[in-house]
């Protein structure tokens, strides 16, 4: 099995790297067509776009696109720049100033406890903890709720502008103005996360193997820190120096996506790719117009890169081949959390199951925990006594087998 994880790791760089950035359908609902988009973020086997128009979901990687508020009630004709799915049919979607809920996969929304707020930036979740990152120039901070937003509390943190959140272990990190906040309490409490960050602002942050990045669209370049955010240090400095703008950052399969401007880091390659822990970056254009790419993402499973052409308004994509493509599209309905895990680890079947069969297997496929998945396709396994390491879940239908990987801390 580990083998096998390795060899399609491999296989998607290569092939990606070789590949080409295609144009995908516009993000158009109705006669509106979106502008400006904010986040591109995947859930199973569901791509998520956060527009000016709305927000929009795909299932099939932004080949075909389906609105789920612009011409909604309560939500109708809002922004939407966050999302998040339990992927169970609940969605939260932040807007301008709140945040809103749908217990239908979009069907129909209300309004949450949400305090109005100056730009909702990113909502994520924790165990039965939903948190919810705010703020645009000068105020901000984040919010944590443990019923499903009905209301919500103002978390301990600077009063400042907070960005997107990443996971590392038990640690969780939100980029904000003067570097990335961490905490340890699912969200209660934040505070500076480690020495070495900028005097600007993170935006977008990502994790790749044992590492956090965080890009400063301020103009600082992009970030590192190798020992879970105690330090943080600037990387390729021979190319990502000067005054350059690190618009968003993303990662998949050991590789780091960053999108860039700025007369010193640009040099008419506003996309750029790194294959070595962020040492070094190289240009990643081929298809791609002249342009100004303000957002990269991925979708769940890392088979697919997307970035946004600011000035064209419109997406590109560059996917891995059709059959590995494939084969984890299907396993991203597979959804492990959190990940890494400490304690205990939820696993969760993105299809209806009348019963299937859970087994966690070591990397030299060894089982050492397993369970069942019943109608709720939703199961808690507790993971204490493993080793810290890599693990891999298996779900069996009888039918069809679901496997992802997981790391133990």
């Amino acid at each position: 099995m580990k083998k096998l994880y390795f060899f399609i790791a491999t296989l998607l760089f290569s092939q990606m790297a070789m590949g080409q950035w295609a144009a995908i359908p516009q993000l158009i609902s109705g006669t509106d067509t979106a502008a400006n988009l904010y986040c591109f973020k995947g859930y199973g086997n569901v791509l998520f776009a956060c527009t000016n128009k709305g927000l929009f979901s795909s299932t099939n990687d932004g080949d075909t696109w389906t609105n789920l508020t612009f011409t909604k009630a309560v939500v109708g004709n809002l922004p939407i720049r966050a999302v998040y799915t339990d992927g169970a049919g609940k969605i939260y979607a932040g807007s301008d100033s709140t945040v809103y809920i749908s217990t239908n996969n979009g069907s129909s929304w209300s309004t949450t406890g949400m305090p109005m707020v100056d730009r909702i930036n990113d909502i994520e979740a924790v165990g039965d903890t939903i948190m919810v990152s705010w703020g645009s120039f000068t105020n901000g901070g984040v919010y944590y709720s443990t019923n499903n937003m009905t209301t919500a509390t103002a978390a301990t943190a600077p009063n400042l502008p907070m960005t997107d959140f990443q996971f590392d272990g038990t640690t969780i990190f939100v980029g904000g103005k003067n570097g990335a906040y961490k905490t340890t309490d699912n969200g209660l409490n934040w505070t500076l996360a480690g020495t070495g960050h900028p005097a600007g602002k993170y935006l977008f942050m990502t994790k790749s193997g044992n590492s956090l990045f965080g890009g400063d669209a301020f103009g600082d370049g992009l970030y590192k820190s190798t020992d879970h955010g105690a330090t943080w240090a600037k990387t390729d400095t021979s190319l990502l120096h000067g005054f350059c703008q690190v618009f968003s950052v993303t990662s998949a399969n050991g590789m780091i996506l960053i999108t860039v401007d700025g007369a010193t880091c640009n040099s008419g390659v506003p996309v750029k790719i790194s294959a070595d822990d962020g040492v070094t970056f190289t240009p990643y254009i081929t298809g791609l117009p002249t342009s100004y790419f303000p957002v990269c993402g991925r979708n769940a499973s890392g088979s697919c890169f997307f970035v946004w052409d600011g000035n064209g308004k419109t997406a590109y994509r560059l996917c891995s081949g059709t059959a590995v493509r494939e084969e984890i599209a299907r396993n991203a309905k597979l959804m492990l959390a959190p990940n890494p895990a400490n304690d205990r680890l939820m696993v969760t079947l993105g299809k209806a199951v009348a019963k299937a069969d859970v087994r966690i297997l070591n990397t030299t496929g060894q089982l050492v925990a397993n369970a069942q998945l019943v109608s709720a396709a939703k199961t808690e396994m507790n993971v204490t006594a493993l080793p810290a390491g890599i693990y891999f879940v298996q779900v069996s239908t009888g039918a069809e087998m679901f496997t992802a990987k997981f790391v133990k801390e």
